[in-house]
């Protein structure tokens, strides 16, 4: 079981309550024709929220390797899924990390001009 959030940039999302839940579908469509894995096309806050949060979470797509250490070391419940678009960022992790991610993401959104949605 995983807890997702988005985090999105708050100047390509609609202020009103009806005009969000229409945007939030569509962005939830991912069908902007990329990979969702490519941080470089997203917004400049977004990037740099990303590039934050992967030094404390890092992402899935990690090599066999790299998990084989992080299981070993009992930190894989580290690793999070990030689905990356143009004006927004899902994230979802290990239910047990919420609080901390939580934390994280209070402190980075600021310094990001971004908003996120639980």
């Amino acid at each position: 079981m995983s807890y997702d959030l988005m985090v999105f940039d708050t100047k390509a999302a609609p202020q009103s309550r009806e005009g969000f839940l229409a945007w939030y579908d569509k962005q939830t469509e991912w069908s902007e024709g990329h990979t969702y894995k490519d941080i470089n096309v997203s917004a400049d806050q977004l990037q740099r929220f990303y590039e934050d949060m992967v030094q404390v979470f890092p992402s899935m797509d990690v090599d066999d390797e790299t998990f084989e250490a992080m299981e070993e070391e009992g930190t894989d419940n580290r690793l999070t899924e990030y689905s990356i678009g143009r004006h927004i960022i899902y994230v979802a992790f290990a239910w047990s990390r919420q609080k901390r991610h939580m934390r994280q993401c209070e402190r980075w959104q600021p310094n990001t001009k971004s908003a996120f949605l639980m």
